[in-house]
């Protein structure tokens, strides 16, 4: 599998795809059907047949990352749909999910340039936007890509390939770990903005890179009114910003 993202995200040879294929059915897990039961419940949201595993692979090959098995189990049980929901079923949606992919380097490069963000176990800052820029690229390459739940919400596919990893909020404000994992965070949506984190912090899992990410704090971005966010702009395919062109120049 070629485990790239296009345009922003370098190859990721650390991810490994789940052996369960198409000629094997695994049996779903209760989890699975509470989960999707609790989303047929919400009103104003559609729960569609749960996708194939022809489905599922050939959403990894498009994208080139491995779906958590936790999700993929629910994915396949049900198939919520909505604007929040990414749409894993339409291939003439690619790009779209692209971007829902990106979005976190995006986020997180914004902080750096913007907010002078920076972890202590990245190591001493550069002294330019550029350089840091670049060194948190780096990182990234090696980091579990964060694969789109719901809105801004995230799990993260490790190596090697768990469930029960924590749910990860991240926009333009930074990066918050719930005490979730992906069960529990659909299983709290109530059909309002309202998330709840119904998991125990003590027995949330690290994530490399992300949980000391998320520990550095939230941290509130000056926006200008009158100029849509970076990933508005990204979204509705704007002009290419700053900090995109800053981005792109720093690929290879």
């Amino acid at each position: 599998m070629n485990h790239r993202l296009p345009g922003i995200i370098s190859p990721l040879s650390y991810i490994t795809t789940d052996p369960i294929r198409s000629s094997v059915k695994p049996p779903i897990p209760v989890y699975c059907k509470t989960t999707i039961n609790h989303l047929k419940s919400l009103t104003g949201l559609d729960v569609s047949p749960g996708l194939t595993n022809q489905e599922i692979s050939a959403v990894e090959s498009s994208i080139g990352i491995s779906f958590p098995l936790d999700l993929r189990s629910i994915l396949q049980t049900g198939l919520p749909v909505g604007t929040k929901f990414p749409n894993w079923r339409s291939g003439s949606t690619r790009n779209n999910l692209l971007l829902l992919f990106n979005l976190p380097l995006l986020h997180v490069s914004k902080l750096v340039v913007r907010n002078g963000f920076w972890v202590d176990s990245w190591g001493t800052r550069p002294g330019s936007d550029a350089e840091a820029l670049s060194l948190v690229k780096k990182f990234m390459e090696f980091a579990p890509v964060l694969v789109p739940v719901y809105e801004n919400f995230y799990v993260p596919s490790t190596t090697p390939n768990l469930a029960g990893n924590p749910v990860f909020r991240i926009d333009g404000d930074g990066v918050t770990v719930l005490s979730c994992d992906v069960a529990g965070f659909l299983q709290g949506l109530n059909g309002s903005d309202d998330i709840r984190d119904s998991g125990d912090s003590r027995r949330r899992r690290r994530v490399e890179f992300w949980t000391d990410v998320a520990e550095r704090g939230r941290m509130t971005v000056a926006r200008d009114e009158d100029t849509c966010t970076e990933d508005e702009d990204y979204r509705k395919g704007g002009e290419v910003t700053t900090l995109r062109a800053l981005l792109y120049s720093q690929e290879p």
